[in-house]
């Protein structure tokens, strides 16, 4: 364990939680962004994790947090490696493991740019659904067994008609079968 990381991670969350004042000062949101930075280098997650709850999210992470973040989430399941630092007692131990909850950061950042991507194409989709629907082309996806293959072929089918990536089609099938609309 390196003293000096243990001693500024300590210094930084302090021995009581940090109250919300705390959390939208833009030194203290500073000092998490920099500090995960440093987390991340040395290997320590669930400390990154603590850090991350304390300073609030998503919302106060600047860009190098992120790379920081998706950098130690490249590593690949079974080689994110938990950290040894000693946590703040006021940390409750998370029902997640600190790889898992890493992993569900990233994926839930990739799943809202997907969703805000496929949002300015829901015009165009909905029109070209009209149109297929409108030459007796029966667009729906089925429930239980051959689901992804049905899926697969209008993410396809829309990337085409739109002229869109695939990640933008799977975010724009997702959004009408949340509108109900497939």
């Amino acid at each position: 364990m390196n003293s000096s990381l243990q001693d500024e991670f300590t210094n930084l969350l302090g021995k009581l939680p940090p109250n919300p004042a705390q959390k939208s000062c833009p030194i203290f949101i500073a000092k998490c962004n920099e500090m995960i930075g440093r987390l991340e280098l040395a290997g320590q997650t669930h400390a990154i994790i603590v850090v991350w709850d304390a300073m609030g999210g998503k919302n106060y992470a600047s860009s190098k947090t992120w790379v920081a973040i998706e950098r130690l989430h490249s590593r690949g399941k079974g080689r994110i490696p938990a950290g040894n630092l000693i946590l703040p007692e006021w940390h409750t131990v998370s029902r997640m493991a600190p790889e898992r909850r890493l992993h569900k950061i990233c994926k839930g950042r990739v799943l809202s740019q997907r969703s805000s991507k496929a949002s300015d194409f829901i015009e165009p989709a909905l029109l070209w659904l009209r149109q297929q629907r409108d030459i007796g082309q029966e667009i729906k996806l089925s429930s239980g067994r051959g689901t992804n293959r049905s899926r697969f072929q209008l993410i396809r089918q829309l990337q085409t008609a739109l002229n869109i990536d695939k990640d933008t089609a799977r975010g724009l099938v997702t959004k009408l079968k949340q509108k109900k609309l497939l």
